[in-house]
């Protein structure tokens, strides 16, 4: 044991008692510094009351360790979508920081969660991660990735193979060069890739949510997905981050074809804080009809023909947090 992984857990559970911003761009400034060097576990009571294990060699450890909170305000967002005896599917689980909610959530509806993640310690954490929680029987876990058409595939991810990591096959020297660096991306792997329909249809159960965070391929999964798309009707939050998707070369209108062919409504999603010193936050919610409409937020895609209870209450710009609620 060393003399970090002694006293971090401690101090960081103090601050994570003191709800002031800063603590998350704390964590990111000790990832770059210590990240690489700090392969040891902290054990996290979550704002939630979940309990997680982050490994500190990923940068979403250092945040959730310092924090105890993890995109909260649109995981209560997403609840709210979830449909009673459904199944809801995390795409790109990393250490299971929505997979755990989200999965508490379904379970209190009677549901599954259906957590992919390509990467062996990934899933390993969380596993743990939903062991702890009590979700062994609720939530499955499958490691691959998803795309378009089943196949092999090579993935960057950060030091010790877990956190963050890009699929990379198909993306120029260059703009792996910078995304490697950007996101501290040293450890490779080969992976096998499935299409979702096929990862869901055994299940049984009618899709409701979908969350998507695959840097770039976004499409490539949706691609995959047509027939849950289209029996199904499920919502969809994806990151679809622009430095991705032209890094992998997708078309600037890609979003519009997509949305014109498959009947949905678009929402960017935008999370201020609520003050100038807290850490809370809220979800406000701007309806756009492609991407020259968008100002880098993730985005909520949502059948268009719903009036359910839920996409009603998107027609307002400020989606205030609330209790989990039934859909």
């Amino acid at each position: 044991m060393t003399l970090l992984s002694a006293t971090f857990p401690p101090v960081s559970a103090v601050l994570r008692r003191v709800p002031l911003r800063g603590r998350g761009r704390l964590g990111l400034r000790l990832h770059r510094a210590l990240g690489a060097r700090t392969d040891f576990t902290v054990d996290v009571k979550m704002a939630t009351g979940a309990r997680m294990g982050v490994p500190m060699t990923s940068r979403q450890g250092w945040r959730v360790a310092l924090t105890g909170r993890y995109d909260d305000e649109v995981v209560e967002l997403l609840i709210r979508s979830i449909a009673h005896d459904s199944l809801v599917v995390d795409v790109g689980a990393s250490l299971g920081l929505y997979t755990v909610p989200l999965g508490l959530a379904t379970m209190a509806l009677g549901g599954e969660l259906l957590a992919i993640d390509p990467l062996e310690r990934n899933c390993r954490v969380t596993a743990a991660n939903v062991e702890a929680n009590g979700l062994t029987g609720v939530v499955r876990i499958a490691r691959c990735a998803v795309g378009a058409s089943a196949g092999i595939a090579v993935l960057h991810s950060e030091p010790g193979g877990a956190g963050n990591a890009a699929v990379v096959d198909g993306v120029a020297a260059s703009e792996l060069a910078w995304h490697d660096r950007e996101g501290g991306l040293t450890h490779e792997e080969r992976v096998d890739v499935e299409r979702l329909d096929d990862l869901v249809r055994p299940l049984g159960r009618r899709v409701s949510l979908i969350k998507i965070d695959v840097e770039g391929l976004e499409f490539e999964v949706l691609d995959g997905a047509t027939r849950t798309v289209h029996e199904d009707r499920p919502v969809i939050y994806a990151e679809m981050s622009a430095e991705w998707l032209r890094a992998r070369g997708v078309a600037g209108n890609a979003l519009h074809r997509w949305l014109a062919a498959s009947r949905y409504r678009c929402f960017e999603v935008r999370v201020p804080h609520i003050d100038r010193w807290s850490d809370r936050r809220r979800v406000e919610l701007r309806e756009i009809a492609d991407d020259r409409e968008r100002e880098g937020h993730d985005l909520l895609l949502v059948p268009g023909e719903s009036r359910s209870e839920f996409a009603v209450s998107l027609s307002s710009p400020s989606v205030p947090a609330t209790t989990p609620g039934r859909s």
